[in-house]
């Protein structure tokens, strides 16, 4: 976003606390990369990805931990990412979890690319690097995130929990039993590639932390923040002013389009451009949050209706079996039996 790969103050944060755990002085590393610690009190402030790779690296060589990136982990809590970690948190599925962190990952870094897969093959959560690390610092990224994404996994569905499988760019020629203690006993090291396989039966199984209202406020607090980021995104702009006025009804284009300061001619020119239209991002936005609001049992039909911007549960129904071709009333008695 904004051209240069970036990311967030809270991994910093993160950082710096893990390096107090080892004793080292965390102050003299961050000012080393050009960062001031009066900066890092400001909620917006990113760092480019030239000044996180050389954090990691001298975190690394200052501890002499080669796998730095998992005690890093450990300092990611939640509130490090704000509304998306809060968003994170009160996911109603681990399918709507991992959605919700591909989709909005930029927000807390462009350094690397989430990608949620449902294949033959598996069902996944995959991270990929958008900028060229040094090995050090790619074996930090892949440790960091994989064990932060199963330590928050743990924290919404079973302190239990591990994956079914997972693949790490670390090598297995030290500290093996340190990453089994985490990931478990199927691990690959040295991979091309990081991934946290899921078993499918436990995606849609609801989590004992789910909130779908307070799920999606935050949801539009995360829009909000990456559409300001990255003011060239129209799709992301369009779908924060849509969570923002579905309850009220007033989301028709002529609206969205008159509230983002453009003619309904140069929205529609803009987001065919990006691939999509106003009617698909309409559907997309409005199904996903019914099927969370459903899936979380804790808001009626009606009120998913006039959330969603509906004129009646009537016109919501015919709206929801078109998406799923069984009534909301139906998908909730499944819901609910099921699980």
């Amino acid at each position: 976003m904004n051209g240069l790969p970036t990311t967030s103050r809270g991994n910093v944060m993160a950082l710096y606390q893990a390096l107090e755990s080892y004793g080292v002085n965390p102050e003299a590393i961050i000012k080393e990369v050009g960062i001031e610690l009066p900066e890092l009190s400001d909620n917006n402030r990113v760092v480019t990805a030239e000044m996180m790779d050389k954090l990691l690296y001298l975190a690394v060589r200052s501890t002499g931990d080669e796998a730095f990136g998992l005690r890093f982990a450990d300092f990611i809590k939640p509130t490090s990412y704000h509304a998306l970690g809060m968003a994170l948190l009160y996911s109603p599925t681990l399918r709507s979890f991992c959605q919700r962190l591909e989709r909005y990952f930029a927000m807390i870094t462009t350094l690397d690319i989430v990608t949620f897969t449902e294949s033959k093959q598996g069902c996944y959560l995959s991270t990929t690097a958008a900028s060229e690390y040094s090995d050090i610092t790619k074996r930090c990224h892949s440790d960091a995130w994989s064990a932060w994404i199963v330590n928050l996994i743990r924290l919404i569905y079973s302190q239990n929990y591990f994956p079914s499988k997972v693949s790490l760019f670390a090598n297995s020629e030290s500290q093996q039993e340190r990453y089994q203690q985490l990931f478990g006993d199927q691990i690959t090291f040295s991979a091309s590639e990081t991934r946290i396989y899921f078993e499918p039966k436990t995606l849609d199984m609801p989590l004992p932390t789910s909130n779908a209202e307070l799920a999606r406020a935050n949801d539009k607090v995360v829009i909000q923040f990456l559409s300001q980021l990255n003011e060239a995104d129209i799709a992301v702009q369009v779908q924060a002013k849509l969570i923002e006025q579905l309850p009220s009804g007033q989301c028709s284009k002529e609206n969205i389009a008159e509230q983002l300061h453009l003619t309904e001619r140069t929205l529609h020119n803009k987001l065919n451009g990006a691939g999509t239209s106003y009617h698909k991002l309409l559907l997309q936005t409005r199904q996903s949050l019914a099927q969370e609001y459903i899936k979380s049992n804790e808001v009626s039909l009606s009120e998913i209706a006039y959330l969603l911007g509906f004129t009646s549960i009537s016109s919501f129904s015919r709206a929801f079996k078109q998406w799923t071709g069984i009534s909301p009333r139906k998908y909730q008695k499944q819901v609910l039996t099921e699980f």
